[in-house]
């Protein structure tokens, strides 16, 4: 084959690549439509609290999805979305502290951050995250989960 030939053939290629690597896409409106997303309230356990590495702390509160949700609609309607953050340590949690990867399987050590004293002590609501983490429907009536049920309800009617 011609030299020439197998440069044109890379010359081609080449541009074909380059100019096939731009796409032009079109981002659509972000619209509400009918729908009014003005209220948004998020009932249910430890997912919707924000609840991980056996703790309810500021850093994995923010990835929650009822917080994501909110976010999202803070683009297209005005919305307050609040939740109750928990600054520093929050409750406390779990976290691994070496991993030994010389044994079979890798075996992990656990460090342990304490919670904050006064975790509690700085929730204001009402809050739009009604997440309670290890809550079932049938404990809803129980005392210890949260504040209380009736506290649960007057925050719930409070944000409607």
């Amino acid at each position: 084959m011609n030299t020439w030939i197998k440069y044109f053939i890379y010359i081609l290629t080449t541009t074909f690549i380059t100019y096939s690597c731009h796409p032009e896409i079109e981002v659509p409106q972000q619209s509400s439509g009918t729908a009014d997303f003005s209220k948004y309230i998020a009932v249910g356990n430890s997912l919707t609290a924000g609840y991980s590495d056996f703790g309810l702390y500021d850093d994995v509160q923010m990835q929650s999805y009822p917080n994501l949700i909110g976010q999202q609609m803070k683009e297209i309607t005005d919305i307050n979305f609040k939740q109750p953050d928990i600054p520093g340590n929050g409750s406390g949690y779990f976290y691994v502290a070496d991993l030994d990867l010389s044994t079979t399987p890798p075996t992990p050590s656990i460090g342990i951050f304490n919670a904050d004293p006064n975790w509690l002590d700085q929730l204001e609501g009402p809050f739009n995250n009604l997440g309670v983490p290890g809550i079932r429907v049938k404990d809803i009536t129980e005392n210890g989960y949260g504040d209380s049920p009736q506290a649960i309800a007057v925050n719930l009617i409070q944000c409607i």
